[in-house]
């Protein structure tokens, strides 16, 4: 990849490269520079590619199998979630039809207890 062109950052006279620019910023609890003395812009740029790494190894939901619920091919994880936030709702329905069922049973049943035992 060139580093030639029109863009301001080619502009800019004589070039530095991340290692030689120091961060003077903190560096967040997270980081794994956190103890490191001079920072340099290579330095947070390869940790923060890390960080990025390891959050989409968790947030990799691809190998999810199906089991009782579809998901897209790809799932993405709003997908998953979405996926799930509908069953949840839908199971809320459920139970509050059953719910519903159950009493008017019970009521029938103490009904027909009522007639038939008097």
């Amino acid at each position: 990849m060139s580093c030639n062109g029109t863009s301001i950052k080619n502009t800019c006279g004589t070039k530095q490269y991340a290692t030689c620019v120091y961060y003077e910023e903190s560096v967040p609890a997270f980081s794994s520079l956190v103890e490191t003395e001079c920072i340099t812009l290579e330095d947070t740029t390869l940790d923060i590619y890390s960080i990025l790494e390891d959050l989409k190894d968790v947030l990799n939901v691809t190998s999810l199998s199906a089991g009782c619920l579809t998901y897209p091919t790809t799932p993405s994880l709003l997908q998953v979630l979405t996926v799930h936030q509908q069953e949840i709702c839908d199971l809320k329905s459920y139970n509050a039809t059953l719910n519903t069922t159950i009493e008017t049973m019970q009521q029938q049943i103490e009904d027909l207890q009522n007639n038939n035992c008097s």
